[in-house]
């Protein structure tokens, strides 16, 4: 019932369409969702507010070097630890755990190409 006596309207609950994973992207800055196709033709810059997105390492290769130049140097570097870290993990649990996360063997890429 409203402020002015019975309401004249009728609510529908619909049900939500299912939009798969990856569609759409929450901006950090605005928290607007913004279309992940328009996010990345952008260079993961929020369409709405200027917001820069993180990039993985190889979209900035892509961003920077010209297409098929990019030469990677050292592809099978790895990060060591010298220092037998301790912690609440071990260095090398975090190695492992962050090369399977991110696919990469090393936080770095290294290489040259033409711009």
């Amino acid at each position: 019932m409203s402020l002015f006596g019975k309401s004249n309207y009728t609510f529908i609950k619909v049900k939500r369409k299912e939009i798969p994973i990856g569609v759409w992207t929450k901006c950090p800055g605005c928290e607007s969702p913004a279309y992940s196709k328009e996010l990345k033709n952008n260079l993961n810059v929020c369409p709405k507010c200027g917001f820069h997105l993180s990039v993985t390492a190889g979209e900035r290769i892509e961003h920077l070097i010209d297409e098929g130049t990019f030469n990677e140097t050292d592809p099978d570097m790895v990060s060591a630890d010298p220092l037998g870290f301790q912690g609440p993990k071990t260095y090398k649990e975090k190695l492992k755990q962050d090369q399977e996360s991110t696919g990469l063997k090393d936080a770095v890429i290294t290489g040259y190409g033409e711009i």
